[in-house]
């Protein structure tokens, strides 16, 4: 969903930074009627996880937000906002009573392309840019329970609005400035993974099983009725059912369309 639709065929980060070839990013205006939003699913409640995005921005005055999974008060925690204030980049993780931050050094200049990964889980909050782990937290805390809508482009902090129609949203902190390949991961990258995802794209991000989608079904003949694909080869799954009683399962990891077809009786 987009409230007002921001532009979408700018360019991303060029590949002297992002080789692996971002194309077209999107661009805001400081203002909340701009803003990109993504609907709860349950894949999204997870205890540690990765969030990684580029951005570039046209102003680094006052507070503004790329990415936000948040709403006013604690509720039952896991709330999420990640931004920037001047040219700080500053992460706030709640739990249900208390609110967990990093803030960088002075590190952002405008009109410059930036890698941001976030992680967080068992090893604490973590903040990288380009690559370098540029702040910490010792908080553990994940998105467990965390059923807010996701928001690029502006803040959630002091949404109340539980109606579903994201264009009653209360935003706040409009992004001025580029978003582009925005990814959530169910896991907590490494410092690897994370330059991996820099420079090859964050489809790309591997390292033995994790390189791989399973997908468990009853109809397969494989060994354990599990198949694998590498993941870079994966850009969407669709799975054609036939008669009987079928069933397939596909990993939470795993942020792809997936289309199931036909099939007969109780799948």
């Amino acid at each position: 969903f987009a409230k007002r639709r921001p532009d979408l065929d700018d360019a991303g980060p060029p590949l002297s930074k992002a080789p692996f070839g971002a194309q077209t990013g999107a661009h805001f205006h400081d203002t909340t009627k701009e803003y990109i939003a993504v609907a709860h699913d349950p894949v999204f409640e997870v205890a540690q996880g990765t969030i990684q995005l580029w951005f570039k921005a046209d102003s680094t005055s006052g507070e503004q937000t790329l990415f936000s999974k948040d709403r006013r008060n604690f509720g039952d925690g896991g709330h999420l906002n990640i931004g920037l204030d001047d040219h700080r980049m500053v992460v706030r993780l709640q739990s249900d009573d208390d609110s967990h931050f990093i803030r960088s050094d002075k590190l952002i200049k405008k009109d410059t392309w930036y890698h941001l990964a976030f992680s967080f889980g068992e090893e604490g909050m973590k903040l990288f840019l380009n690559g370098m782990l540029v702040g910490t937290n010792a908080f553990t805390g994940g998105l467990i329970n965390n059923r807010e809508p996701i928001v690029i482009g502006g803040s959630l902090k002091w949404n109340t609005n539980d109606s579903g129609d994201f264009s009653k949203l209360e935003l706040r902190e409009p992004f001025d400035g580029w978003i582009d390949e925005v990814a959530f991961y169910s896991r907590a990258l490494d410092t690897d993974q994370i330059k991996q995802a820099m420079s090859e794209g964050p489809r790309n991000v591997g390292g033995s099983d994790e390189a791989l989608i399973a997908v468990h079904a009853s109809f397969l003949s494989d060994p354990g009725h599990v198949r694998t694909f590498p993941a870079a080869d994966i850009d969407n799954i669709k799975i054609f059912l036939g008669g009987g009683d079928d069933k397939a399962r596909i990993d939470d990891s795993v942020l792809l369309p997936v289309l199931m077809d036909g099939g007969d009786d109780n799948d």
